[in-house]
């Protein structure tokens, strides 16, 4: 990490770059193949082991987390004080 903390004016810039559009994008999508997978697992394939299903809605939360990012998710994650700035 650099040294400059991140401000809530660098972070809505990065929101908008399309390299991250496309992160999060892809994140929601592998976040919604997880969830068809607990499906089949839980319902389809009526395999209702308690670990694959809680490995599977990790594996969705942990996607959603990436594709719905804000800065005070970030800065809570790494227990930060946010940055003023233009705000």
């Amino acid at each position: 990490m650099s040294d400059a903390p991140v401000t809530y004016d660098e972070f809505d810039a990065w929101l908008l770059h399309p390299a991250t559009k496309w992160l999060r994008e892809a994140a929601k999508a592998l976040a919604d193949d997880r969830r068809e997978a607990w499906a089949v697992a839980s319902w389809e394939a009526g395999n209702a082991n308690p670990e694959t299903l809680r490995e599977l809605r990790g594996q969705a939360d942990a996607h959603l987390w990436l594709a719905d990012i804000s800065y005070d998710g970030i800065c809570a994650a790494l227990e930060q004080d946010p940055v003023a700035d233009s705000r």
